[in-house]
Formats: C-alpha cells, sequence, structure tokens
C-alpha cells in the first residue's frame, strides 16, 4: 500500500478538507498524510501567516483541490464557497409520557414486524378507541368475551374487531 493509503495523499499536495456538512471547503496543504489508511493527517490551512497546523481524518478530505468542481458537481448537498448551508428550524412537538410510551411500543412492534393478536383492557381501549370502563361494561353484559393467561385478563383481535362489527350502525335514541 503507498505511503498515505488507498487514496494516496501525499505530503505537499492541496486537498479541500470539510470541517462539517454545513461548511463550505477549505484549501489545505498536506504536512504529513500518516502511515496508513486510518492514521490521523496532518494539514496547514492556506493563507494563514501563522501556519495553523491540525490534524484530521480522510473523511474530511474528500479529493484533492484541483477536483474540487467535479466533486461539488457530485454532491449538491454540500455548500459552495461563501455559503453556509442551513437546516429547518426544528419543530417541537409534544406529547405525555403514556403517549410515548403508545408510540414506542407502536414502532418496535411494527420494526419487529410482530402481528399483536392479543390486548389487555387498556390496549384494547386504544385499539377500539373506548374507554376501558365501556370494555368492562360490554364484558359484563356478555357482549364481548375475555380470555385469561393466567389471571391476566386479555381479547382477541378477532373477538375486539367482531365486537364492533356488531354494534350498531346508527347512534342509540333516547326518549
Amino acid at each position: 500500500m503507498p505511503i498515505g493509503g488507498e487514496l494516496g495523499i501525499r505530503s505537499h499536495e492541496w486537498w479541500a478538507y470539510f470541517k462539517g456538512t454545513t461548511h463550505p471547503a477549505e484549501k489545505v496543504l498536506i504536512i504529513d498524510p500518516g502511515r496508513h489508511y486510518y492514521s490521523s493527517i496532518r494539514v496547514r490551512y492556506e493563507g494563514t501567516s501563522t501556519f495553523h497546523e491540525f490534524e484530521t481524518t480522510r473523511s474530511h478530505l474528500p479529493c484533492k483541490w484541483e477536483d474540487l468542481d467535479d466533486y461539488l458537481e457530485a454532491h449538491p448537498e454540500r455548500p459552495r464557497q461563501g455559503e453556509v448551508a442551513t437546516t429547518a428550524e426544528p419543530v417541537h412537538i409534544v406529547h405525555t409520557t403514556n403517549e410515548l410510551r403508545h408510540i414506542i411500543h407502536e414502532e418496535v412492534a411494527n420494526a419487529l414486524t410482530v402481528t399483536k393478536f392479543a390486548y389487555t383492557y387498556p390496549e384494547a381501549a386504544i385499539a377500539v378507541g373506548v374507554s376501558a370502563e365501556l370494555l368492562r361494561q360490554a364484558v359484563s353484559r356478555g357482549d364481548l368475551i375475555v380470555r385469561y393467561i393466567s389471571t391476566k385478563p386479555v381479547f382477541a383481535a378477532g373477538d375486539l374487531r367482531r365486537w364492533v362489527e356488531s354494534l350498531p350502525e346508527e347512534p342509540r335514541r333516547y326518549r
């Protein structure tokens, strides 16, 4: 492998240095390219009378300075000289702890592609869109079947679906 690693970075070459994704390229002189690919690279800024030197990594040196125009054309997300990339203002969304727990639970279940087929009272209430008390009333009337895992009551997804489908299509009218 050549000195300076696979990229062939050599001493006294000018390279484009990106401090971060929101900063434009700066011209730096390679002082010490290191002995292997993962070595730190010692560079010096162009035009500084105090010879500001520092160490960086290869990820901040994507191309030689003379190839910068081609690199920027291939990477339009990188800011050009004289501009700084801006990011949109963050949007702050407020959720309660229980809402966050539910969202996280849902996301984990979706990520693991787990199809839920049994629900506890609170989960069934959320899934159906009613209160847990309304479910308890439906169970006590015999309209909804509750099953038990040891002593824990759960509702089968199919039972919940059948119960919802058996409900009237019109609201109850009181006289």
